[in-house]
């Protein structure tokens, strides 16, 4: 009992934008809850995320491009369309030894840290979903 209070006085607040969600959980209600839950997905995750239906989850051919901010720098430097476009964009950004440590990180990530990087980061990226568009 005392738990319960205590976890009720967590969420009482009335203008949370989650507080539906615990109403429903506060009653026991799974159907309320599933229905909310499926809202916030609808609202989160993108076709990219998931692809277009569950048999084709993984399938790289479904998704609209190949690459994306979520590809890693090791996955975009495997292509010499990109190795061309950092040289030309940042010169030597690709020849110190520390770079291999960044591979696998995903261009968001690498985004995070260095975030006047984006519009290179960007153009690559744009540019290599162009040529696979052009090559299937």
């Amino acid at each position: 009992m005392m738990l319960e209070n205590m976890i009720r006085d967590w969420f009482s607040d009335e203008n949370v934008p989650y507080n539906e969600f615990v109403r429903a959980l506060l009653r026991g209600d799974v159907k309320e809850m599933n229905h909310y839950r499926n809202d916030i997905s609808m609202a989160t995750f993108s076709f990219f995320n998931v692809g277009s239906s569950k048999s084709t989850l993984n399938a790289k051919a479904d998704r609209p491009e190949r690459f994306s901010m979520d590809s890693t720098l090791g996955e975009t430097v495997a292509e010499p369309l990109a190795v061309e476009m950092f040289n030309q964009m940042e010169p030597g950004m690709l020849d110190g030894p520390m770079i291999q440590f960044a591979y696998g990180m995903t261009l968001a990530e690498l985004i995070g840290a260095a975030p006047q990087a984006k519009p290179m980061y960007e153009a690559v990226v744009n540019a290599l979903n162009a040529e696979c568009k052009i090559n299937k």
